[in-house]
């Protein structure tokens, strides 16, 4: 969400404002969003560096249900009007999947916002056939 004064884009969590994005960290200005991401990424940047044990969300994958992997619940977008804003996720991209994934878990049922859970144990070689 935009704020009145100089253009600062808010983040929110359960309603509570976590932190901003002032307008120095976008190259061009602008009132809305029409794409988004949301991700992780294990970086080692060691030489002959590889992927880490490092866990994703709760380590476990979202097929192994919602109770147990990371979700995010009741997911919203901020219209530019400032209005709460269903934004189903039309594509999802999982680049190591023995690694980690994503699910689209569709409407939460009990408010308004999409469910997407994710997660996945990582580990060494993970993302190699």
């Amino acid at each position: 969400m935009q704020d009145d004064g100089p253009a600062v884009w808010w983040v929110s969590l359960m309603d509570e404002p976590i932190g901003y994005f002032h307008e120095s960290a976008f190259a061009a200005p602008f009132i809305e969003s029409f794409h988004n991401e949301m991700g992780g990424h294990v970086l080692d940047r060691r030489p002959g560096g590889r992927h880490t044990l490092t866990p994703m969300g709760s380590g476990m994958y979202p097929s192994d249900g919602l109770q147990n992997a990371a979700c995010i619940h009741a997911y919203l977008a901020i219209a530019y009007t400032g209005a709460d804003q269903v934004d189903d996720p039309v594509n999802t991209i999982v680049t190591h999947p023995k690694c980690y994934d994503v699910k689209d878990d569709g409407p939460d049922l009990y408010r308004p916002g999409i469910n997407v859970a994710f997660g996945g144990p990582g580990g060494y070689d993970c993302d190699h056939n």
